[in-house]
């Protein structure tokens, strides 16, 4: 009998010690960071926030801020991986090995102060507002404080959405701002501020002078340098 507990619990310890290094090896690998590979060829293109700003080319470079384990970030590796090949001033910053130098955008207060509600859900269908339509918003020119143009989508209440606009009441239909407000072009040191989505910095002559948010915007600036340079 104590021969078989004694067995029973070694087992047990094996089996606990398996899937706690299962576990951690996950997380690692989903931590790991996908450009590990290419800063064994080029380590210089791997930078970070306190020297974001002082990179030695003449000319103007890009800074490409990533969060290794972020759907977006995932969605694009293969682009950007293509696109290291059409522009040799693509530097890289890892959101992870920067934390303390990172401000979070402030998408709860955002999104509830500038979010309109535009109509509601009837039977599953959307039923807008007087006056309003998803292409007032989706096709607008309109350009935020900072002369970025304002992205919206159509959101329909969720309980998600909700954490976002705390002023959301169900059955409602809002027009949802994605893109976030930041003036970069008046960044010069200090705690950089990220809207949470992957971002590409565009810098020149020690200011930044435009920025591409997420995976839609991004894709479209390194499929350009593509097109110039192929």
């Amino acid at each position: 009998m104590k021969h078989t507990k004694k067995t029973l619990m070694i087992v047990l310890f094996v089996v606990v010690v398996v899937g706690l290094i299962t576990v951690l090896g996950k997380k690692a690998h989903k931590n790991k960071d996908p450009y590990e590979s290419l800063f064994k060829i080029i380590p210089e293109r791997k930078i970070d926030v306190a020297s974001m700003m002082d990179q030695t080319t003449k000319h103007r470079y890009y800074v490409y801020i990533y969060k290794p384990q972020q759907k977006g970030s995932q969605a694009l590796e293969k682009t950007v991986n293509d696109a290291v090949q059409y522009n040799s001033s693509l530097y890289f910053l890892n959101v992870n090995e920067n934390l303390n130098a990172i401000k979070k955008f402030d998408w709860q207060t955002f999104n509830t102060q500038n979010d309109r509600e535009i109509g509601k859900v009837v039977n599953g269908k959307i039923i807008y507002n007087k006056g309003e339509s998803a292409d007032r918003y989706i096709k607008t020119t309109k350009k935020d404080p900072y002369g970025d143009r304002i992205v919206y989508t159509i959101q329909k209440y969720t309980k998600d959405y909700a954490t976002y606009n705390i002023k959301a009441r169900p059955g409602k239909v809002y027009a949802r701002i994605t893109r976030p407000w930041i003036n970069y072009r008046q960044y010069q040191k200090g705690k950089l501020t990220l809207g949470g989505g992957p971002t590409l910095l565009e810098i020149n002559k020690k200011k930044i002078v435009h920025f591409a948010y997420d995976t839609t915007e991004i894709t479209a600036v390194m499929k350009q340098w593509e097109k110039e340079n192929s």
